[in-house]
């Protein structure tokens, strides 16, 4: 028997106002795990919990700075939930949550993941972002095409926000977070959606997610490039695998690429070396790489058309 019905995971690196918002829409109950899995900031941040009133809060510190993926790994082996999920520090909860909490208790015992909706706004100025519209329109795609809606999120959907999973799923499957620099959640995010026996869909938005200028997501240097080819390599490999129709995976890799092929020829080539060690085949890499420089040089193509007519 779990002590908690849920585990909400909060990884945080030295963003302590955003860290305090984000407790800030935590619910205060019995029956819910808050954990923050610190990745070794430079700021006090146990001593913060203590001073705002959040001393009920589990906190863990990474004994060095490791990245996202190593707190959340971290903030893992503490949960105690019968059900997971993660709020990024910069992110909050909305006021539904706790129907959504109070509903886990009626999911059927199947279900392993229960794929939620979301709200998107600026962290600063709280006016409307895309950033969940993706998300946002596959939820909605479920009460017409579900099993496309359904196929998208279990291998598309990349993020561990608004996704509950059962810790026994986790467990089972030994499912864990990438330590990479960035795309640390997409190993986690199509193992979830793989392994899950039965997914629910629920159509009210658990989080609010920010957009944030500084962010690690938004920083894109060369070895982050070779990180993202890497990663999608490794994703491309499994759903080759697993049978998963290629249409379902990410187009960061090829995309990642096709760029590189003209911006850095040296990343282009680590990154066939890379794929390779993969045991993905040459012509498979000549292939999709060619499909997205033409998909690439199209897409400027009509950008310059389109700027004419301004």
């Amino acid at each position: 028997m779990c002590p908690y019905l849920l585990t909400i995971i909060i990884p945080h690196k030295d963003i302590p106002e955003l860290l305090h918002r984000c407790l800030g829409s935590m619910p205060r109950r019995d029956d819910v795990q808050v954990i923050v899995a610190d990745d070794h900031s430079e700021c006090d941040t146990q001593t913060l919990l203590s001073e705002w009133g959040f001393s009920d809060v589990t906190f863990c510190r990474t004994e060095s700075p490791a990245g996202g993926g190593a707190a959340r790994n971290l903030g893992l082996s503490l949960a105690q939930g019968e059900w997971i999920t993660f709020v990024d520090a910069d992110d909050f909860l909305t006021p539904l949550a706790g129907e959504i909490i109070d509903s886990l208790k009626q999911v059927d015992e199947n279900v392993d993941v229960v794929y939620c909706a979301a709200c998107s706004v600026d962290s600063v100025n709280f006016t409307t972002s895309d950033r969940a519209d993706w998300l946002n329109k596959h939820i909605s795609m479920y009460a017409t095409n579900p099993h496309e809606a359904e196929m998208r999120l279990r291998y598309t959907f990349g993020e561990p926000w608004c996704k509950i999973v059962r810790r026994s799923l986790i467990e089972k499957h030994n499912i864990d977070f990438d330590t990479t620099r960035i795309h640390n959640d997409t190993k986690y995010s199509y193992l979830t959606g793989h392994y899950a026996d039965k997914v629910k869909v629920d159509s009210r938005a658990l989080c609010t997610i920010t957009t944030r200028s500084g962010s690690v997501s938004r920083t894109l240097t060369e070895a982050n490039k070779l990180q993202r080819i890497e990663v999608f390599g490794r994703e491309d490999k499994f759903f080759e695998e697993n049978g998963i129709p290629h249409r379902y995976q990410i187009r960061f890799l090829w995309a990642q690429m096709a760029r590189s092929l003209f911006e850095n020829r040296d990343t282009f080539r680590q990154g066939v070396r890379t794929l390779r060690g993969f045991g993905i085949k040459r012509s498979r890499i000549a292939k999709m790489t060619a499909k997205h420089v033409v998909r690439n040089a199209m897409v400027k193509a009509a950008k310059g058309v389109l700027k004419r007519f301004k």
